[in-house]
């Protein structure tokens, strides 16, 4: 399994360099930070052209969204640290990928 991250900072800007580094690095899941945008046409069109599924949990409003990738099924995400339901900083997500010997629960902060 292979997991990497990267600060996108705004995928409206980066979206062609955000595919083909996911094409050369090919990581099982990956999580994008501050991709400044919940648009599901670009988050739709990113995870189509890579063949993964995408998960950024964040209201309209959030700026700094950050994203899951996986080429496996994300089950959840959280977007903020479990137990403290008024962290609205965007600055930590955690999801769960179900591989078929079980699940990882990928975290980045």
């Amino acid at each position: 399994m292979r997991i990497a991250t990267w600060n996108v900072n705004s995928i409206r800007q980066r979206l062609d360099h955000l595919l083909t580094w996911l094409r050369d690095c090919a990581p099982t899941s990956s999580a994008c930070r501050e991709i400044k945008c919940v648009d599901e046409g670009i988050s739709a069109r990113s995870h189509r052209a890579a063949r993964l599924q995408c998960r950024h949990p964040w209201p309209e409003d959030l700026s700094t969204a950050w994203a899951l990738l996986s080429k496996y099924p994300l089950e959840e995400a959280t977007p903020r640290l479990v137990g403290d339901e008024e962290d609205v900083h965007a600055r930590f997500l955690e999801g769960v990928v179900s591989l078929k010997s079980g699940v990882v629960r990928v975290a980045c902060l």
